[in-house]
């Protein structure tokens, strides 16, 4: 009995082995299910850009009395109908005054201002101005724009420009007053510097015709638009405001002989073209002509209007030597390179091969000539064209004789252009 009991206690120890290790695997099962574990949790996280928001407004006037449709509290502007400038029956001895104040918000930004040229017309040609001018066409540039003087300054607020910290920023050859045909016909701009974000701006556009402005204006118009941009400025510390498209385009204006008193002499076979650009670094093109003195040397010059404006001081300052910079001044040139004491006109040769002369005619008596002139950086207006042989070897060609009139070819009108 002894042996079956022990057998019985044995199995009984085998089972309650079995049984402790299986307590034991389920408890260390058990402990390979439980990770240490923590979680931080950051809720909401945004990313807002800013805000860069231009705000315009207008407080015009026009000869002293507000202008209501040129008048406005800040907002956006409608591009058709916000107009700083509408004026359609203006005169000499009117004037205007806008100033323009520009709100960033909320960020500092850059800020250009630009003045595109759209539009220069005569628009018709009445009696009285074609008395002056005798060449106006409609489709023909207006003379408006040439007459129109027009400055700018940082203001206060108050519509009148004080002095001080109030400062010019028209750019022009001679002093603050601009002519509109200043204006690059491709564009300008004026670098406003930084304008302060949450904070108004303020600038004043003053205008006026003077008294002395005659009917060559008559009907003419000038149409820009005019443009505010806000670049940020932080992070851009280097920014300066895009220069208008400067693309030249190329134009051409008849060359002609005359008579005395300045009529074309047409059908005779003595003619021209000059060809030339616009907008670019330098002034280049081309004269042709033909009818002209067999194998003759020949002047082609540019000639300034003769009021001592800015065409007539860059005309007469551009040159290296006394043939290509002076006035002509009755009888006998005038190489002073200003118009004090001595009114005239700029003139610049095209070109010295021989004494004064510029090209020689062919054995036809035809000029093909290609020219390409480092002029100063400005707009050119009213300039006037000569293809000369010279009888006499510094008279103007408005005093010679009436003989040397015929032979020699100008402008049927007179060109503008401009040179970067």
């Amino acid at each position: 009995m002894r042996g079956a009991t022990t057998g019985q206690e044995t199995m009984k120890k085998i089972l309650l082995s079995v049984s402790v290790i299986a307590v034991v695997a389920a408890v260390v099962l058990g402990v390979t299910t439980a990770f240490f574990s923590d979680t931080e949790t950051s809720t909401g996280n945004t990313f807002t850009a800013g805000s860069l928001d231009l705000k315009i407004d207008s407080q015009a006037k026009y000869n002293g009395q507000t202008v209501p449709a040129s008048t406005w509290a800040l907002k956006d502007l409608v591009p058709t109908s916000d107009k700083f400038f509408n004026f359609s029956d203006i005169k000499p001895g009117d004037d205007g005054e806008n100033t323009i104040s520009v709100h960033v918000d909320n960020n500092d930004a850059w800020g250009c201002f630009y003045i595109y040229p759209k539009l220069d017309a005569d628009v018709t040609c009445t009696e009285p101005e074609l008395n002056e001018e005798v060449n106006c066409a409609p489709t023909a540039d207006g003379e408006l724009d040439e007459n129109i003087k027009f400055r700018i300054w940082t203001d206060d607020g108050d519509n009148v420009y004080e002095g001080g910290s109030e400062t010019y920023i028209t750019r022009c050859n001679t002093s603050e007053w601009c002519h509109f045909s200043d204006i690059n016909p491709a564009g300008e701009v004026w670098p406003l510097g930084v304008l302060t974000g949450g904070a108004t701006s303020f600038y004043g556009i003053e205008w006026n015709l003077p008294t002395t402005t005659t009917n060559i204006v008559q009907t003419d118009t000038w149409t820009a638009d005019v443009v505010f941009s806000v670049v940020q400025r932080r992070n851009n510390d280097t920014y300066k405001c895009p220069k208008p498209s400067q693309t030249p385009t190329m134009n051409i204006q008849n060359l002609e002989n005359k008579d005395g008193q300045w009529n074309i002499i047409a059908g005779d076979g003595i003619a021209g073209t000059i060809t030339y650009s616009t907008g670019a670094n330098t002034l280049y093109g081309t004269v042709v002509a033909s009818g002209l003195e067999k194998n003759a040397k020949y002047q082609i010059t540019l000639n300034g209007s003769g009021s001592c404006l800015a065409t007539d001081t860059q005309l007469a300052t551009s040159g290296s030597n006394l043939f290509q910079s002076g006035y002509w001044n009755n009888w006998a040139p005038n190489l002073s390179s200003t118009c004090i004491g001595s009114p005239g006109e700029g003139v610049y040769n095209m070109n010295l091969i021989s004494d004064w002369y510029t090209v020689i005619s062919d054995a036809s008596g035809n000029i093909n000539y290609s020219f390409n002139l480092a002029l100063k950086q400005g707009t050119y207006t009213g300039v006037k064209v000569i293809v000369k042989k010279m009888l006499d070897t510094y008279g103007s060609p408005w005093v010679d004789s009436l003989v040397e009139h015929t032979t020699n070819l100008f402008e049927v009108a007179p060109i503008t252009f401009t040179v970067f």
